[in-house]
């Protein structure tokens, strides 16, 4: 293949120098459509019209260098405005070679002064020329002293001749310049203006594509959680939270610490907290809420467990505290101010059903003879205004309340001057007094003899205020059903720090139950 040149006017840059690059002019394709076809003949006729090619016959071969381009090639054919839509550079300059170094007016004047040393001189001599130079399009001409005296018209023209052309040339040269500049100047604005363009419809593209993987995601996934969110009553219904506005609280306040350990793949974080809830209040099967959220049982069951140790570790030493003298003054009803003025816990135990287990040691310790059942007993202490303020781990149904009271840490809560209510079954009044505290239990018969009117109004009056933590008790079995059993032997496996799962579990109950509103009336 031989060499390529340019067809611009004047221009004779080739492939020689392979710094050039050339380019083809625009030419119609077959399969192009008829918007692009009308495009692209537009932009030829342009191309033709500015490389005096009009009427010439065009072939392949024909190439235009980037010296005729302000960016140095052309640019997309749908840019018209563009200032490479077309060649727009060096169309009207004359191009020389190093063999080619005198344009059209240097050829001219050297021609007369050959022709006259012929006509007047018997033997010819080809005028001696001298510093026959290139620079920017113009050709420096100097003769000898002896010819300047023979011949001082025809020098004196060709000085003239060499002025004009220098002139003209820095002017045109000038305006080149001018031209040019504002050219790139216009070129940096406008590339700068796509540039910004290019960047917002990228993060616009960027967003429709996340809304639309969201569209089609959501549109794969239940309504159920979506129902539920938009209404009180269905709130509670499932979750045991009185309003949607106690969940979203709920929510807020576990936010911080789900980001590091969930992440939001199968449901959002609001619904992966909307299932732990409602397997909290019903007891569900994780096939039935795999069925219902519209994901695998196994993911229900992880997203489950995160939750739980989310809620425990984040909420539980806040939720379950237990409130200063002065606080427990300022709030206690005035059921227990009228008899029972320094009463900061009213205690107790419930028992959870569990399963049986297989080995024959662990079903005779969690066998309950009060329940005649397999159980797991928990010691709970409220406050008198209704709020839990203590729950201890679980221990097999077989042990006493004594020793859960004193196993657990409820001990070292009490203060001198303290008091504390309890059922007559808790033999703990020792335990309780050597902490300075006072343990208040209602009378119980001793002996076959009955009880004295004394210890009969005693009682009632302990019954009266005591209830408070039967109905508590009561309420967290009502609202969350994993409290009522029977209970997974796999949920009261040890896990961290000698805690079960199912302790955990017992703990989160607890705390949202001192979210919702007190058993105990205010007045």
């Amino acid at each position: 293949m031989g060499f390529q040149y340019c067809c611009a006017p004047g221009c004779k840059r080739s492939s020689r120098d392979r710094s050039v690059r050339f380019f083809s002019i625009p030419c119609i394709r077959k399969n192009q459509g008829k918007l692009e076809s009308d495009v692209v003949k537009r932009r030829r006729e342009v191309w033709l019209k500015r490389l005096h090619l009009v009427g010439k016959k065009i072939t392949n071969n024909i190439r235009v260098c980037n010296a005729h381009f302000v960016l140095g090639k052309p640019f997309y054919y749908t840019g018209e405005t563009h200032p490479d839509w077309a060649p727009s550079l060096n169309l009207e300059k004359v191009y020389f070679d190093a063999k080619s170094a005198m344009d059209r007016e240097s050829r001219r004047v050297i021609l007369n002064i050959q022709r006259a040393f012929q006509e007047m001189v018997q033997e010819p001599k080809q005028v001696p020329i001298e510093n026959v130079h290139l620079n920017e399009e113009v050709v420096n001409i100097s003769l000898t002293e002896g010819h300047q005296e023979l011949f001082p018209q025809l020098c004196t023209e060709a000085e003239s001749q060499h002025s004009v052309l220098l002139s003209e040339t820095k002017e045109k040269d000038s305006f080149e310049m001018d031209k040019l500049k504002i050219e790139l100047s216009t070129v940096k604005e406008e590339l700068e203006f796509y540039k910004m363009k290019t960047n917002s419809l990228t993060n616009e593209l960027q967003k429709l594509n996340s809304e639309f993987q969201s569209s089609i995601e959501k549109s794969k996934k239940s309504d159920f959680f979506e129902r539920c969110q938009g209404s009180d009553y269905w709130m509670k219904t499932y979750t045991s939270l009185n309003t949607c506005t106690l969940f979203e609280s709920l929510f807020r306040a576990l936010e911080p610490a789900v980001a590091n350990s969930i992440h939001a793949q199968a449901l959002s974080y609001r619904e992966q907290l909307f299932l732990t809830l409602v397997k909290l209040t019903h007891d569900m099967t994780e096939d039935d809420l795999a069925f219902r959220f519209k994901i695998s049982q196994s993911t229900v069951s992880r997203y489950f467990q995160k939750w739980i140790n989310i809620i425990d570790q984040r909420l539980s030493r806040r939720m379950i505290h237990w409130p200063s003298r002065d606080t427990l003054l300022l709030t206690t009803p005035i059921c227990f101010r009228t008899n029972f003025r320094n009463a900061v816990c009213v205690v107790d135990c419930f028992e959870v059903q569990t399963q049986i287990p297989h080995i024959p040691s662990q079903q005779c310790a969690t066998y309950s003879s009060y329940k005649s059942r397999n159980t797991i007993k928990y010691f709970i202490g409220a406050t008198p205004q209704g709020s839990i303020s203590f729950i201890s781990s679980g221990y097999v149904g077989r042990t006493s309340d004594k020793h859960i009271v004193q196993d657990s840490e409820f001990l070292s809560k009490l203060i001198p001057g303290d008091e504390v209510l309890a059922d007559k079954g808790f033999r703990i009044a020792e335990d309780v007094g050597l902490c300075g505290a006072k343990l208040t239990t209602p009378a119980f018969v001793k002996k076959k003899s009955q009880l004295t009117y004394r210890e009969t109004e005693h009682s009632r009056k302990v019954a009266n205020v005591r209830i408070h933590i039967e109905r508590t008790i009561g309420c967290l079995r009502m609202r969350f059903r994993m409290l009522v059993g029977p209970v997974n032997i796999s949920y009261l496996r040890c896990h961290v720090n000698n805690v079960s799962f199912y302790d955990q579990i017992v703990r989160v109950c607890c705390v949202l139950a001192n979210m919702n509103p007190s058993v105990v009336p205010p007045g």
